[in-house]
């Protein structure tokens, strides 16, 4: 229970979880509890120097019956004090030594780290590809010294199915002589799934669309991360592009906008053009998971709804969240009114009563109040379950009269929120 509940809450910074501690505490109660835990404490483990992958290669040689252990590796760089990432030299070693040894990493996750040409070696490639057990890939916060290293990386994994990517760029340069765009990485045709979460390098972005355009490509699940007002962001031209390129295969969409106090005016600039779900044609689940700014404006979701043209949709989630703790309560009260007064709601309600939706099987759209991270004030608000039931039922008549609004509720389940590159692990 205690090593279940560590990797289901898990977000990366897994150390610092309770569950961590009690593990820790099993392993002095006896020799078979100790065995037992420490399986248990190295489903994941984070590198950050090359002495680490040394003693840890040592450990293994001593203690065999852990390799079967590890799920997730992490290639950690660390920050410097001024906050600048820090290169990974450890991971050519880590290639080199202890990929053969460990055969049930799934994961492997690289974060907070610049990654040079200095430390790829010729072998690095080779070694990875003996990785055949890695299915996903999650960059964190990393530099990479060019769009061809990037691509490089995704070419070592041959068995790579999902790949998530937050904050992940090339070095600033200055502008000169126009650089010819990398070759596309000859990858396995087997990634499925990608989720970005911005700022992501629009070069990265450019040579994942071709890579949805290979031949042998399926790309099924697509997830963007965006904020709300960016620069390019992903929810506008870029993220657009990305989609159209996967649209043959795509089946699962997921939109995740963290909406910053601006006018609901620049709001609605900052979304423009909005994302066309037209060409998705075997789309099935749609997932929007948003913020509420102190002025919101909704009206957007109607828009979006109305480019579907899939005549397959199984689900449609929408999830309104706060993620300013200290102002949720307040914020909670605005939604209400904004939902109240205007709208929104019973512009989504018409666009689902169109004929596309008419497929849609009872049940299929659900409305969440996103307050599991909130204060506890929210979370314990009295009747709040029932107050948002019946603003949606009474907002959108035409889906609950015709059994199309499924579980309503202010406490989303775990395995219907938006799945981000934070938390990349429910893809099928």
């Amino acid at each position: 229970m205690l090593a279940a509940e560590n990797k289901d809450k898990d977000h990366g910074n897994w150390v610092s979880h309770p569950g961590w501690s009690a593990l820790v505490a099993c392993t002095l109660v006896c020799k078979a509890w100790y065995l037992r835990s420490w399986d248990h404490l190295h489903w994941q483990i984070s590198l950050r120097k090359r002495d680490q992958v040394a003693t840890l290669a040592k450990l293994f040689r001593a203690e065999p019956q852990l390799r079967r252990a590890v799920q997730r590796i992490t290639i950690a760089g660390g920050l410097d004090k001024d906050q600048q990432r820090l290169p990974i030299p450890h991971l050519a070693t880590f290639a080199a030594t202890l990929v053969r040894m460990l055969p049930n990493v799934t994961e492997l996750m690289v974060r907070h780290a610049e990654w040079r040409l200095a430390d790829v070696r010729v072998q690095l490639v080779s070694h990875l590809d003996a990785f055949r057990s890695a299915e996903s890939l999650k960059l964190v916060n990393v530099t990479f010294a060019s769009a061809m290293l990037f691509g490089r990386l995704l070419a070592a994994l041959p068995s790579l199915e999902r790949l998530g990517c937050i904050s992940v760029r090339f070095p600033q340069k200055e502008p000169g002589p126009l650089v010819l765009p990398p070759p596309v990485p000859r990858m396995s045709g087997k990634l499925g799934a990608v989720s970005l979460c911005e700022p992501v390098d629009p070069a990265i972005q450019a040579l994942l669309v071709r890579c949805a355009e290979a031949d042998g490509c399926k790309l099924q699940w697509l997830v963007l991360e965006v904020d709300v007002p960016s620069e390019g962001t992903l929810a506008s031209m870029k993220g657009q592009q990305l989609l159209d390129s996967s649209v043959a295969h795509l089946v699962f969409f997921g939109l995740k906008l963290y909406t910053e106090d601006i006018a609901p005016e620049a709001q609605n600039k900052a979304l423009e053009p909005y994302l066309n779900l037209s060409r998705a044609a075997k789309l099935r689940h749609l997932t929007i998971d948003t913020s509420c700014p102190n002025q919101p404006d909704f009206s957007w979701l109607a828009t979006i709804l109305a480019t579907v043209e899939s005549d397959g949709l199984q689900r449609v989630a929408i999830s309104f969240g706060f993620h300013k703790k200290d102002d949720a309560v307040r914020r909670l009260e605005i939604l209400f009114d904004r939902l109240e007064q205007n709208d929104d709601l019973t512009l989504m309600d018409d666009v689902l009563a169109r004929k596309q939706f008419t497929n849609t099987k009872p049940g299929a759209f659900f409305m969440f109040l996103d307050v599991g991270s909130s204060s506890g004030a929210l979370t314990a608000s009295d009747g709040l379950g029932n107050r948002w039931h019946e603003l949606v039922r009474r907002k959108m008549p035409q889906i609950a009269k015709h059994n199309m609004l499924g579980y309503v509720s202010n406490t989303p389940p775990r395995q219907w929120t938006l799945t981000s590159c934070r938390a990349f692990s429910t893809y099928p």
